[in-house]
């Protein structure tokens, strides 16, 4: 749906990645531009609020996992001009249980002011309570990153609370998964896609040998391009793997 995108963060990150400053994020910075590019034109046009608006939208970031899912999501989380426009943050690494009061916790000490996070809870609709004060009238960023749960039912328990929050707030989900996505009524998620054989035999170049190909290296290309098949065009494969192997620069070792 149109009106789930994120108005203020995607210009952030087109005209971040369009720069060649951003050519170190995730090393990807061609394939995310012309992506975004088009999401700008097709996700950024009609705005206008329509009748059962929530005062939050979700922006989900769906792909593999190493595919540079949580690296965008921190991108867009960190962005100087996001900090102006959010009064209030949080980021919360979820992974395979999603457990509502411990991620309800997060958010609250990550929202809540010093003397309010030594306050104790046991009891989830308490904690809630708290965090929809917390968060009330207020225009909220909230990453919720690497969400495995398919149930439409942890979802429904974790949101209450964010049904307070001011008009223009965003939840950035980020997922393997996209059933849940669905669930919530999102049928065009961000998807990031595996690195083209170019892309990847180049990343993997940049980490390996300092170099942006192998052309000074061409006794090691052939080695290189077996690593980069076996990765599967997954970056952060290809990082690791490349710094794993910077100090062997000759075929022996």
């Amino acid at each position: 749906m149109v009106e789930i995108v994120l108005s203020v963060l995607l210009p952030v990150v087109f005209e971040k990645l369009a720069s060649a400053a951003m050519n170190k994020f995730a090393d990807r910075s061609k394939e995310i531009h012309t992506e975004l590019k088009k999401w700008r034109t097709k996700l950024l046009a009609d705005q206008e609020p329509t009748v059962n608006q929530k005062n939050f939208s979700i922006v989900p970031i769906v792909g593999m996992g190493g595919i540079g899912k949580t690296t965008l999501a921190r991108l867009l989380y960190n962005e100087p001009k996001v900090n102006q426009h959010f009064e209030l943050k949080a980021w919360v690494c979820i992974s395979h249980y999603f457990d509502c009061f411990n991620i309800s916790k997060v958010i609250f000490e990550a929202t809540a002011s010093e003397e309010k996070k030594e306050k104790k809870f046991t009891d989830l609709n308490l904690l809630q309570e708290a965090l929809r004060d917390q968060l009330t009238g207020k225009r909220f960023l909230l990453v919720l990153d690497d969400v495995w749960s398919e149930k439409v039912e942890d979802w429904d328990t974790l949101v209450p609370p964010f049904h307070a929050v001011a008009p223009g707030s965003k939840i950035i989900i980020t997922t393997r998964k996209e059933k849940l996505i669905q669930q919530l009524g999102n049928d065009n998620p961000y998807h990031l896609n595996k690195l083209s054989p170019e892309d990847a035999l180049s990343l993997f170049a940049q980490h390996a040998l300092v170099a942006t190909n192998f052309d000074s290296y061409p006794t090691l290309r052939l080695y290189g391009e077996g690593i980069m098949q076996k990765c599967d065009g997954l970056p952060l494969a290809l990082k690791s793997l490349g710094s794993l192997l910077r100090t062997k620069i000759n075929e022996e070792k």
